[in-house]
């Protein structure tokens, strides 16, 4: 694995994220909302704020009659195909979970074209609740987060239980405690992971890293946000949080380069 430090900030602490577990769900989320009203948006760059972008709202149906929302930047414009350019799956905190459900579900109905790359931002692999099917060697080696960032901003172990518990689903079921799945194979060859050192899920990525890499040779880059809590780039008078939307640009042009860009799994800690 390769090794690289960069130098960042700390995150600065907001005193209305001082104990969150003392509010209920609805009111975490006026905080946030509160306290992002205040920071200035981030800028869209000027090469792409110039250009006129036409976007189509469309739905897809579900096998259960759902219908999907979805949307497409120009759908005349587009030239890609998956079978050929790539297919990227990917999300951020839950949406990284259903990226991972997704990858999982894809892989065992032997999807085509397959997925050939994963952008994984600080995901939920294993519901807290069940962490106790967990094997003994992950929680005494390997998921440690938990416990030791249980009181850290932004996400705390009881918030994370209570959002969780929304969910409706039984933590023990490996489509969405994907940890837990007994096969780890055939899986794309590269992933892109976004890891925040002061978050009580950090664990549970590396340890989905460490697994994908093991048993299907994917190889990854990963961008560890030493000292920064769960999704802080929200707050943009942070210098490490202006240079977020770069990495995610990095990590995609890792996922969509020549295959020699992806020989070995770097690690970037951004500090």
């Amino acid at each position: 694995m390769k090794l690289t430090r960069v130098n960042g900030q700390l995150v600065a602490s907001q005193p209305q994220l001082i104990n969150l577990d003392r509010v209920g769900i609805v009111e975490r989320k006026r905080i946030f909302c509160e306290i992002e009203a205040q920071i200035p948006l981030r800028q869209v760059p000027d090469d792409i704020s110039e250009r006129s972008v036409t976007v189509t709202d469309f739905t897809v149906p579900a096998r259960d009659g759902y219908a999907i929302p979805a949307a497409i930047n120009g759908e005349a414009h587009l030239s890609a195909s998956p079978a050929t350019a790539g297919f990227l799956v990917g999300g951020i905190s839950s949406g990284a979970n259903f990226a991972g459900v997704i990858a999982y579900t894809a892989r065992d109905a032997g999807l085509s074209p397959p997925i050939t790359g994963l952008f994984i931002s600080i995901p939920v692999c294993l519901m807290p609740q069940a962490y106790p099917l967990a094997p003994a060697e992950w929680t005494e080696k390997h998921l440690l987060s938990l416990e030791q960032n249980a009181d850290n901003p932004l996400l705390t172990r009881k918030s994370l239980t209570d959002i969780q518990d929304l969910y409706g689903c039984p933590p023990e079921d490996p489509r969405i405690s994907f940890l837990l799945n007994k096969d780890h194979s055939k899986f794309p060859g590269r992933a892109y992971f976004q890891i925040c050192g002061r978050d009580p899920l950090r664990d549970e990525a590396f340890l989905w890293q460490m697994l994908l890499e093991r048993h299907s040779g994917t190889k990854s880059k990963i961008h560890l946000y030493s000292g920064q809590p769960h999704g802080f780039w929200r707050f943009l008078q942070m210098k490490v949080s202006q240079g977020w939307l770069d990495d995610v640009v990095d990590g995609i042009g890792f996922l969509c380069a020549e295959e020699e860009r992806a020989q070995q799994t770097e690690l970037v800690v951004k500090v």
